[in-house]
């Protein structure tokens, strides 16, 4: 019996001894160890634990140590079932090296892993259910009962729920993670074409105390990227599928931030994230998005995004542009066909010289001055210039048929350059490719204007119904955005109403039918020499500089357009001593001018010329001359003028020096036929 419990003790320890030299062995040694005997069960295994299936094709080994290596190649897991592809994931190859001690406590220590070859297709189906979810054999975001349960914590797991779980701050740390040749697509049956998303590179880390951090870059267009992902809680987001995050990206010199709480579960259908986008010059990201966009210099956006049923709803919306700056609310919706959207905004400040630029129009045509410079700039950028050609219009009709948009703005101050204009309003709406300004309304110092029209734009020529007036607008606003030191000035009024078919907006005049009218009160404007051209010219040569000197008071000008032809149905220049008449047409179709113009002194005056003057020619090349017998009448009343001019100046009155007979005359479509202004015939 002794020696039968010898034989046994010594057995024992015989086999311990050997299990610790076999454990010290398989520790201290790398032994690889090929565990695709085990394929079936191991995929068995896994396949109960994610809850699809899982096919290991190519090896999955062991390397022992006191870190052991797990090196899995050809890993393929499946969609469950309602999914389109066959295929969630397919993974190329694996290394994970796992920190023994760590797991005898119950903790996930990875010193590396990384991955090379990586294919995720995710999906959302009809049922609104998702495939990246692992572990859900539905797929699908949380039923009803589910979330009422979770309704005292939003979701969330307390404190200590995750401390009794045996979450700590150490029990998941990752010390180096590599990721190369990752792509990732996207399809849902809300979108036609899958969106397809290469990554590079992805590098990250998670020490203890430490969130998990992921830096990844790639291109998309030819556009390199690089983006910065924080997650506070790796536990959490294992386990619960949601966790804080950060994401930071730049991408075509446009820096992209995101922050918020993210539920993996629910992501897709309900999101909130302060978001923010940032640059230097909108245009960068043209070659991204394949689209002309305007040159918005150190913009700003940012918002509280949220995403829910389909819709986003941007709150605190903020946007600048140079010195402009708007807040408010906009809802974007992305639909089969169009995406509709809608902007309330409140601005403090909108500076005019934010929205207008040299080399860029808002109505896609080119604003280069002179067929000399854009021949030099073609040759100067000709590569650009033909990428450029493939860029999308903001006003491509195809485009604008995609969007459905309304726009409200309330300005408290419109500037241009230093000068301030006054508040402003204005109710646009987008929809079926017609572009309709229900109302602008600005307020002036002294006036107000006023613009409503609707633009529908083709591909060859555009719909344009236009009416616009304006009161009382100080002239030099315009003067001194070229010339900042000007003091030129004066009150000027536009009455206009037009429909019409252009190709370009600098084109609306050319098949517009409707009238043009308006009037102006210039200030610091000398009209001596013009002056010398109808009043006493001997008297005007002998006499002082400051004698001679007057000012030009005001201009009208009442123009009926008809098929591109603008008619004149009065025109004139007053100033202090004569006022100028013009008659005559400007024909846009054929780029003609055909003017009379007739001097017309205030007073009766011996010795003046007077001499009428006709102007003719293309906008190009206008030719100033005399009309036939206008130098002989001009004679024959020069030397009759001892006789005349005193029989004129008993029995007709003198026109106002200051124009006030005809200065003020109403502008719009009413009376055009009878209108009579003293000295024009």
């Amino acid at each position: 019996m002794k020696t039968l419990l010898r034989w046994f003790v010594t057995l024992i320890l015989g086999f311990t001894v050997l299990l610790m030299v076999f454990l010290g062995v398989v520790t201290l040694f790398k032994i690889p160890i090929d565990l695709m005997r085990f394929q079936e069960p191991i995929q068995n295994l896994a396949a109960n634990a994610v809850g699809r299936e899982v096919v290991i094709e190519e090896s999955i080994i062991i390397t022992t140590s006191m870190s052991p290596v797990f090196t899995l190649k050809g890993l393929r897991i499946g969609n469950p079932k309602g999914f389109e592809n066959n295929n969630f994931l397919y993974l190329a190859q694996s290394q994970v090296q796992v920190k023994l001690l760590p797991l005898l406590k119950r903790k996930l220590h990875i010193a590396n892993f990384t991955v090379e070859g990586l294919d995720v297709a995710l999906e959302e189906n009809q049922n609104n259910q998702v495939n990246w979810l692992i572990g859900q054999d539905s797929g699908g975001v949380e039923s009803e009962e589910t979330r009422e349960g979770k309704k005292g914590t939003g979701g969330v797991r307390s404190p200590q729920e995750l401390q009794e779980a045996g979450l700590h701050s150490d029990s998941i740390v990752v010390s180096n993670l590599e990721f190369r040749n990752i792509s990732i697509s996207y399809t849902s049956s809300q979108i036609s074409d899958p969106q397809s998303y290469q990554l590079d590179e992805c590098t990250g880390r998670m020490e203890p105390g430490e969130p998990l951090t992921i830096d990844f870059s790639g291109a998309v267009n030819g556009n390199d990227y690089e983006v910065l992902i924080g997650i506070s809680s790796l536990d959490e987001l294992l386990t619960h599928h949601q966790s804080w995050m950060e994401i930071h990206s730049e991408i075509a010199e446009t820096r992209f931030r995101f922050e918020g709480r993210v539920n993996l579960a629910e992501a897709h259908q309900s999101l909130t994230l302060k978001s923010s986008v940032t640059g230097d010059d909108l245009r960068s990201l043209n070659d991204l998005l394949q689209t002309d966009l305007p040159p918005f210099k150190a913009y700003e956006i940012a918002a509280d995004l949220h995403l829910k049923e389909g819709q986003f709803h941007l709150e605190n919306l903020y946007l600048k542009n140079g010195e402009s700056s708007l807040k408010g609310m906009g809802r974007i919706e992305k639909k089969t066909d169009v995406t509709a959207a809608e902007f309330v905004l409140h601005a403090p400040v909108i500076q005019i010289n934010d929205f207008v630029f040299d080399d860029w129009s808002w109505g896609g045509e080119s604003e280069a001055e002179g067929e000399d410079s854009i021949e030099e700039t073609a040759l100067e950028s000709s590569e650009d210039t033909q990428g450029q050609e493939s860029y999308q219009k903001l006003s491509d009709p195809d485009h604008l048929k995609k969007i459905n948009l309304s726009l409200s703005i309330k300005a408290e101050s419109v500037r241009s350059g230093n000068d301030e204009l006054g508040g402003g309003e204005l109710e646009a709406k987008l929809a079926g490719g017609r572009l309709d300004i229900e109302r602008l309304h600005i307020v002036l110092p002294k006036g107000r204007a006023d613009l409503v029209g609707s633009f529908v734009p083709g591909v060859e020529s555009s719909e344009v119904n236009l009416k616009l007036k304006i009161e009382n607008f100080d002239f030099g606003v315009w003067v001194r955005r070229s010339d900042p030191e000007a003091k030129m000035g004066g009150l000027v009024n536009l009455d206009t109403e037009l429909t019409s078919t252009a190709a370009t907006f600098d084109t609306i005049l050319e098949n517009g039918n409707g009238y043009f009218d308006f009037s102006g009160q210039l200030e610091n404007i000398d009209s001596g020499l013009v002056d010398l051209w109808a009043v006493n010219l001997v008297k005007s040569v002998l006499t002082s500089t400051e004698e001679q000197e007057s000012g030009i008071n005001c201009t009208v000008g009442r123009w009926s357009v008809k098929n591109g032809m603008l008619v004149s149905d009065t025109f004139f220049v007053d100033t202090s001593k004569i006022r100028i008449c013009a008659r005559g047409k400007v024909d846009f179709n054929k780029d003609r001018v055909k003017l009379r113009v007739n001097p017309h002194a205030k007073r009766a005056e011996f010795f003046s010329l007077a001499t009428p003057i006709k102007i003719e020619g293309s906008f190009k090349d206008l030719k100033f001359g005399v009309p036939r017998g206008g130098i002989l009448l001009t004679a024959v009343r020069f030397v009759a003028s001892p006789v005349t001019v005193p029989f004129r100046r008993i029995l007709i009155s003198d026109i106002p020096a200051d124009g006030s007979d005809a200065c003020h005359v109403e502008l719009g479509p009413d009376n055009r036929d009878d209108i009579s202004i003293t000295g024009c015939r």
